[in-house]
């Protein structure tokens, strides 16, 4: 398993680690909801998928914001 898949299967947790920390310690329940959304933005980082196959999750970031 090449060290990108293994980031990105990592990045879950990694978030969630972040997220209740940001909570916990810093009493930032409501903006530390962001930091999920590096999930599906790592592996466009990383270079894994291209920026075609991200359509739908663009889409997504775009009405949030």
């Amino acid at each position: 398993m090449s060290l990108k898949k293994k980031i990105i299967a990592a990045t879950p947790i990694l978030c969630l680690i972040i997220f209740l920390l940001l909570g916990f310690c810093l009493d930032l329940w409501h903006p530390g909801w962001c930091v999920f959304f590096f999930i599906p933005f790592m592996p466009i980082i990383l270079g894994v998928k291209k920026i075609r196959n991200i359509y739908s999750f663009l889409c997504v970031v775009i009405y949030i914001l």
